[in-house]
């Protein structure tokens, strides 16, 4: 671990097992303090990072008028800039945040009831694709598949920090929902609102988010308590992970789910700052009942939420948003 507010956990010891136990209390210790940890030494191939970042920067250098082509009118497709804010998910009214975005659904969804029943359809909405560049829908499948390889690894991690069997949560995961987005933070072209952010202060709502960004001025940035927030260190060849509302739950709130925010750049700095942020949000499966874990409670501190399904938990946040510009999905 760094010496940094955010801890740098190097994992490739739990998945070689050398040190398994080591990297289970590093973490735990990091879910229960901030909520936020960035990995090392996690397995995926930095060449298709590197491949999928320059296909979606040439996707959103576009013109508009090109990129609207690929609006998919629902929860997938492209976003255009300052249409959302997120800091309206928290009750505060904000001008809309200086974003793009483009989000993408389940790729291996088949046609097996569990993905086609009426019921599913919220949680596995058909793709959109844009046209150019043409090598954007093979090189997002493949790193939507490696994150969710990623998350069975992280998921094995987290049992073992819960004192739980490291196979624990594999049931519940193999049918997942989850997103990935591109979200793109262009250089101003004009001047900045007051109050107004790349990203609004935000939590996500899911079990935890992998976030891959790039070293630009106006970034990502942790609540550490009342108005504090301290940088997410960028570090080459990793990935942030932050947990969601669900894990927050599902740990009975042992583990916390962080207010987090993306800051605008100073004006000095706008010719340097386009920004972008590879963001994996992590769904179980959508049937997954999520009560608090065995190991999570016990007499002096019994279960504080009611049982609910992953999918009434998701669908409950993106609802009570819904009037207030917020999507549930950014960085």
């Amino acid at each position: 671990m760094s010496s940094t507010r955010i801890p740098v956990i190097d994992i490739s010891s739990f998945t070689d097992g050398t040190d398994q136990e080591g990297v289970a209390r590093a973490v735990a210790e990091a879910c229960r303090d901030t909520g936020f940890f960035v990995i090392t030494g996690h397995g995926v191939d930095p060449e298709l990072t590197k491949s999928v970042r320059s296909a979606a920067t040439d996707f959103f250098r576009q013109p508009v008028d090109e990129k609207n082509r690929s609006s998919g009118g629902s929860s997938v497709g492209y976003s255009p800039l300052q249409a959302e804010s997120l800091a309206k998910s928290l009750g505060d009214d904000t001008p809309p945040d200086l974003k793009e975005a483009y989000t993408i659904a389940q790729v291996d969804a088949t046609d097996d009831a569990y993905f086609t029943d009426e019921s599913a359809a919220f949680f596995f909405p058909d793709n959109v694709w844009p046209q150019t560049p043409s090598e954007f829908e093979h090189l997002s499948t493949s790193y939507y598949r490696a994150m969710g390889q990623l998350s069975e690894l992280m998921f094995q991690v987290f049992a073992v920090a819960l004192d739980l069997p490291a196979d624990h949560f594999a049931p519940v995961i193999d049918k997942h929902f989850s997103y990935f987005r591109y979200v793109y933070y262009p250089v101003p072209d004009g001047p900045v609102q007051p109050g107004q952010l790349r990203a609004g202060a935000h939590t996500d709502y899911g079990s935890f988010t992998f976030v891959n960004f790039n070293d630009a001025p106006g970034g990502l940035q942790v609540n550490t308590g009342e108005d504090t927030w301290i940088d997410v260190p960028v570090i080459a060849d990793s990935f942030v992970v932050n947990l969601g509302d669900l894990m927050e739950q599902w740990t009975n709130d042992r583990w916390r789910s962080t207010l987090h925010r993306v800051v605008a750049p100073d004006e000095g700095e706008w010719s340097q700052s386009e920004r972008l942020s590879l963001v994996f949000f992590h769904e179980p499966n959508y049937d997954t009942m999520i009560e608090a874990l065995p190991t999570c409670v016990s007499a002096d501190d019994p279960a504080r939420h009611a049982p609910i399904s992953c999918g009434e938990h998701l669908a409950s946040k993106v609802m009570a948003q819904q009037d207030l510009g917020d999507d549930g999905w950014s960085e």
